[in-house]
C-alpha cells in the first residue's frame, strides 16, 4: 500500500557562507544573498536531492522510502505497516522541519500514480499516459526519423 506526500522543504538547505555571493542579487532596495538553497539556480535540486538522501538514508536503505526531490513514496504492505511507516517519516521529517503538504499527499491507497508511474500490488510500471504517446507516435518512414524516435538527434 503506497503511500506519496509532498514536501514543503525547499528554503530548509542551507547555503554554505563561502557560496552565498553566488546567490546575490540586487533590488531597489539594497542587494541580497540567499541563506537558504532557493528554486531556480542550477544546482537547487541536486543539492536539495543530496539533502532529502542524507536525512532519510535509513529509510531509503531498508526499502521504506523512495524519495525525489520533496515527494516521497512511503512502501508498505499492509494499513498497519503504513501506518507505522509513515510515522516514522513524519518523525524524521518533524526532526528536520520539513512539513508534509497534506492536500497533496495520498494515504494508503492500493493504486497511486507516481513520477509518471504506476504503483499497484507491489508492481511498478509505466502509466497509460507514457505508454499511449508510444503507441500513437507515427511509425518511422525513414532513418532520420528513426534517430528522433530514439532520441538520437
Amino acid at each position: 500500500m503506497p503511500t506519496p506526500i509532498d514536501l514543503n522543504a525547499f528554503f530548509h538547505v542551507d547555503v554554505n557562507k563561502d557560496s552565498r555571493k553566488y546567490t546575490s542579487f540586487v533590488t531597489h532596495e539594497g542587494q541580497y544573498q540567499f541563506l537558504k538553497v532557493p528554486f531556480g539556480l542550477c544546482n537547487s535540486p541536486a543539492v536539495f536531492q543530496r539533502y532529502i538522501n542524507i536525512i532519510f538514508r535509513p529509510l531509503i536503505n531498508d526499502g521504506i522510502v523512495l524519495p525525489y526531490l520533496d515527494d516521497i513514496i512511503i512502501l508498505s504492505s499492509s494499513f498497519e505497516e503504513g501506518i507505522k511507516r509513515f510515522e516514522r517519516v513524519l518523525s524524521i521529517a518533524s526532526e528536520y522541519g520539513l512539513e508534509i503538504s497534506f492536500n497533496k499527499s495520498h494515504f494508503l491507497k492500493k493504486r497511486i500514480e507516481f513520477l509518471v508511474h504506476v504503483v499497484e500490488d507491489g508492481k511498478i510500471f509505466p502509466s497509460t499516459l507514457k505508454t499511449k504517446a508510444v503507441l500513437n507516435f507515427p511509425k518511422p518512414a525513414n532513418l532520420k526519423q528513426i534517430h528522433s524516435f530514439l532520441g538520437l538527434t
